[in-house]
């Protein structure tokens, strides 16, 4: 079932089209990847999908109905959120208290929402974490933080925009076998570029080159892509 439809994206800065004409559909439960070489336009694609951007043309359409001009905040009621390429975490707070103050847009009472976040903590093995103020974590763990507070929102569809960045290969392993396991009720959309991360994880794949779609297709496919090879390596 098609939970997000994005047709003929576009979007322009002055002169430079940073992305064009693009088109793709997210599955419900499908886990999603937007890859290609720096400055593909992958970020662009997120920002507009997640209403922190208007695009300059085309059309976004969320479980149905129309959503092309619709803000961030609008968008997270709605049942989108995502995560940013450096965290935001509130560092004043408690790592416990960051994740409250996600959860209460959900209007969870509050023993339940205090369960709540004691076992995603222990999901992403941060529980001894839970009273530390988030400022004084590792950039790795603020990460980690920043995506469990979207996770607790219990999103329909999570943006994911260089999750991995700052994370050890293990971190980035773990944190995607739970991002794989939660594909069932939040689809997964994420920019990433450690590729062998992207092919072992998703189900699909959409490669973007200056702006434009050159593939869309499953992991086995898209290493074979001569299109895709020609992007990333150069050639003939």
């Amino acid at each position: 079932m098609k939970i997000l439809e994005v047709k003929n994206l576009t979007k322009k800065f002055g002169g430079f089209t940073a992305v064009n004409n693009v088109s793709f559909s997210l599955e419900e439960g499908q886990v999603t990847s937007i890859i290609g070489p720096n400055g593909a336009g992958k970020t662009t694609a997120i920002r507009l999908i997640s209403g922190e951007l208007d695009p300059s043309g085309g059309q976004i359409i969320f479980k149905g109905a129309k959503i092309t001009k619709a803000s961030l905040n609008k968008h997270a009621i709605r049942g989108i959120s995502r995560t940013f390429q450096v965290p935001s975490v509130f560092s004043t707070l408690s790592v416990i208290d960051n994740l409250r103050m996600a959860a209460r847009a959900r209007h969870i009472g509050k023993v339940a929402i205090d369960d709540r976040c004691k076992e995603i903590l222990e999901e992403v093995r941060m529980l001894p974490d839970m009273n530390r103020m988030a400022g004084e974590l590792a950039h790795s763990k603020k990460r980690i933080l920043e995506w469990c507070m979207s996770v607790i929102q219990e999103p329909d569809v999570l943006l994911m925009d260089e999750l991995g960045a700052g994370l050890a290969d293990s971190e980035l392993t773990s944190l995607y076998d739970l991002i794989k396991a939660k594909a069932k009720t939040i689809t997964p959309l994420f920019v990433e570029h450690r590729l062998e991360f992207v092919f072992r994880i998703s189900d699909r794949v959409i490669v973007l080159h200056e702006g434009e779609r050159i593939a869309d297709g499953s992991p086995s496919e898209i290493k074979s892509n001569e299109e895709v090879r020609k992007a990333y390596y150069g050639g003939d």
